[in-house]
């Protein structure tokens, strides 16, 4: 079924999914956002499928029409976003590091954090930290379960 499915998308990559005034979203697009999110699927069933599918359209587009408005209405340029970022992209960056990235990857990035930041290793804070595997999502009344963390695309290694 997942074959099939991967098949006619790939076939149909550069069709407009989506149109904004100011842009648009091909299959394609969608695609590869909806990878960097790494959804679970509900593979009970059909229907299970198709909603969860469903459920996950609308959390991508949502994301993407939320990101262009406050992209619009200038909000990145406002300290507590900026804060955010910097905490998500440093979290971001420690997650392909433990996860075995080589430093060529991401060099650019961990030249800059380098000279922009000192750091330090609180060890005795560090060893009462509990780490889990267990994916943590955020829950609000009338919503669809959202990821608390934004997506983050994962690197593709190079070929020489």
């Amino acid at each position: 079924m997942w074959q099939q499915a991967a098949a006619k998308l790939s076939a149909m990559r550069d069709e407009e999914l989506l149109r904004f005034k100011d842009g648009r979203l091909t299959v394609g697009d969608f695609m590869a956002r909806w990878r960097a999110y790494r959804f679970p699927v509900d593979k009970s069933n059909r229907a299970a499928c198709a909603r969860s599918l469903n459920d996950q359209f609308s959390l991508v587009i949502r994301d993407i029409v939320l990101t262009r408005e406050g992209r619009r209405q200038g909000l990145q340029k406002e300290p507590s976003v900026q804060k955010d970022k910097i905490l998500w992209q440093d979290y971001y960056l420690a997650e392909r590091v433990a996860a075995g990235a080589q430093e060529n990857e991401i060099s650019s990035l961990l030249t800059d954090l380098r000279g922009k930041k000192a750091v330090s290793v609180n060890e005795a804070l560090l060893q009462k930290v509990e780490l889990t595997d267990i994916p943590v999502i955020a829950l609000r009344p009338g919503q669809y379960a959202s990821r608390v963390t934004p997506p983050w695309p994962t690197c593709k290694k190079r070929t020489k």
